[in-house]
């Protein structure tokens, strides 16, 4: 499997794939129901399906898709729902050493299961949707709760080859700090939101210096950079989208991007930007950046009144 090699020898594939949150649900009824509703109506509105239901619907296809597309890294979490047992169906009948598996373990967690509140036990959770004995990689999916404890027993997880490398996701230069004073063992990779709009700079520095790999969700910035006339002209010079430019220069940045699509065709072209190299147009790619986020990880799957983890 080829890829960047992580701080502890593990390779992980250069480009990964996420399903998002799956056949969401909540405890709280009337908060479920009037999302469902909303999304219904969107449907009929635009005459087409709507992509939260088309992936609810068709998820472990996608998968499916995905990997014969190309992709080999795949990413989930235990508060998308239904994700883990979606790519465990989509990638039932493929051999385990030829993919990658990347989940992620919330504090959220504890709340679904109030007497259990170890992420050992979350974790063989996980590990039962995904029809697997161990992941990849771990990953705290912010820096929420006691972070301490739950690093030390991501630790202990990965001590005991449940894992076989951890990670954080979401934190800030300060979380690393704070996170550092009790660490026996180091982050070796850290998610978070980068794309040429928000380039996240301080913590993909920080990560850079201290061989942190770094992994992008949101790597396109939802779609946004398809209306920019510089990754426009560079797409026109290589022959490309804006969406391969952007994740090729993901990947000359050193940087793990994870694609999230329900289309076959995006699928393939995410994995068609090996053939060309960027020179000058890196810096100007770069310079596009004006610290706006896509993604507000305080709302949506982690308003603690709305359940997605079972």
């Amino acid at each position: 499997m080829q890829g960047i090699t992580l701080s502890n020898g593990v390779v992980m594939p250069y480009i990964g794939y996420g399903t998002g949150v799956v056949n969401h649900y909540s405890t709280n009824f009337p908060v479920w129901a009037k999302h469902r509703v909303r999304l219904i109506l969107n449907s009929v509105k635009n005459l087409r399906i709507n992509r939260q239901i088309k992936i609810d619907m068709f998820a472990s296809q996608m998968v499916r898709d995905a990997y014969n597309s190309g992709f080999r890294l795949f990413d989930t979490g235990r508060i998308y729902g239904d994700s883990e047992i979606a790519i465990s169906k989509g990638l039932k009948n493929v051999q385990r050493e030829n993919y990658f598996l990347c989940t992620k373990f919330s504090d959220l967690c504890y709340e679904m299961n109030p007497q259990r509140q170890d992420v050992l036990f979350h974790l063989k959770k996980s590990l039962s949707f995904l029809q697997t004995d161990y992941v990849d990689l771990l990953c705290i999916h912010h820096p929420h709760g006691d972070v301490a404890k739950i690093w030390a027993e991501m630790e202990k997880a990965y001590e005991s080859g449940l894992c076989r490398a951890i990670g954080t996701s979401n934190f800030n230069v300060s979380d690393f700090a704070e996170l550092k004073k009790t660490q026996k063992i180091a982050p070796m990779v850290n998610q978070g939101e980068r794309h040429p709009f928000f380039t996240n700079n301080e913590v993909f520095e920080y990560c850079r210096q201290n061989n942190i790999l770094f992994m992008a969700h949101t790597p396109t910035g939802r779609g946004t950079v398809s209306n920019s006339d510089l990754l426009s002209e560079i797409g026109r010079k290589y022959g490309k989208t804006n969406s391969q430019i952007v994740l090729r220069w993901h990947n000359q940045n050193g940087v793990v991007p994870v694609v999230s699509t329900t289309n076959k065709e995006h699928m393939e072209q995410s994995n068609d930007i090996f053939d060309f190299e960027l020179f000058d147009e890196m810096s100007r790619i770069t310079n596009l950046n004006n610290n706006v986020r896509m993604l507000d990880c305080l709302n949506g799957v982690d308003n603690p009144l709305y359940r997605f983890n079972r």
